[in-house]
């Protein structure tokens, strides 16, 4: 097994035993229905949607989403325990937990969040590689944040296949109605988003940390530089996916571009955060972590 599928694999033991343990020692209604039913009565703490079709209706997400002060967490895939708990041949079941008993699934349940850009498709590059491509799969991601140049349309409704969470920004050669920067907040963690052409010099880490202030956030966002970066400086967490092709770039003419993307682990106080780069025709991974700042220093 590769060092991808086993990255890939525990984050999806991880959300199953917390999964397990919740329906073992808490208190659970099982359903649309009873879990629609609890959530206007007010008794949710969390609600879990599963499903085994390549995405839930955007629709019925954002409906949970507006009913539940936790949000909606949803995960896809035949294996894991609320689709067992529902049925082997189920195709969306739902779970409101009204008490978590010893699980700690309330408090650290994992998000994930993709960080990706750069594409250059199809002018610098063709696509993201295939063995990419089998790992980022719909159901398995809540949030998608690019930093920009798709250039293609295709590119972006491939990143809306993945989950109806998507935000981009703008970069040189993108649509000019998209935002330049934009700020997203994923449970207790802030997140900014750019390009980072706009930043002189491109990826200069004063200007980078400035922009951060700026925007008063925990972890910022940026591309451009096509390079795979990530570092903490002035309370602060920076994070640079790369290009998800390996887009030549110009300014680096004497380099070979490696394709990457990263994941990021999204827990109560902390982030973990998966760097995943295609090298000789293998996926390496890599792995960070930073805790999230306290609130007074995002500015």
């Amino acid at each position: 097994m590769t060092a991808a599928k086993k990255a890939s694999k525990k984050q999806q033991e991880n959300i199953n035993s917390r999964l397990a343990l919740v329906m073992k020692s808490g208190k659970v209604v099982l359903g649309l229905r009873q879990t629609l039913k609890s959530l206007r009565q007010g008794k949710a703490k969390l609600v879990i949607l599963a499903s085994n079709t390549p995405a839930l209706r955007k629709s019925t997400i954002e409906y949970y989403s507006m009913l539940s002060k936790s949000g909606v967490h949803h995960y896809g895939g035949n294996n894991i325990e609320l689709g067992t708990a529902c049925g082997r041949h189920f195709k969306i079941c739902s779970m409101a937990v009204l008490d978590a008993g010893d699980s700690d699934i309330c408090e650290t349940l994992v998000m994930l969040v993709l960080v990706i850009g750069d594409f250059h498709v199809p002018y610098r590059a063709s696509s993201i590689p295939a063995k990419f491509r089998r790992l980022l799969v719909p159901g398995k991601i809540q949030h998608v944040l690019c930093t920009g140049n798709l250039i293609g349309r295709d590119s972006l409704d491939y990143l809306k296949s993945l989950t109806s969470d998507v935000h981009v920004v703008r970069g040189e050669f993108d649509d000019a109605s998209w935002p330049e920067t934009k700020v997203v907040t994923v449970g207790q963690l802030r997140i900014g988003l750019t390009h980072g052409h706009q930043l002189l010099p491109w990826g200069d880490p004063a200007s980078l940390s400035e922009l951060r202030r700026r925007l008063g956030v925990d972890l910022l966002i940026s591309g451009h530089t096509r390079r795979f970066e990530a570092f903490e400086r002035d309370g602060g967490f920076f994070l640079n996916p790369g290009s998800a092709t390996g887009a030549f770039s110009p300014a680096e003419a004497g380099e070979t571009p490696v394709p990457s993307f990263a994941l990021l682990d999204v827990q109560a106080s902390s982030v973990v955060c998966y760097i995943y780069r295609f090298i000789d025709g293998d996926v390496a991974v890599e792995r960070v972590e930073f805790k999230i700042p306290r609130a007074n220093s995002r500015g």
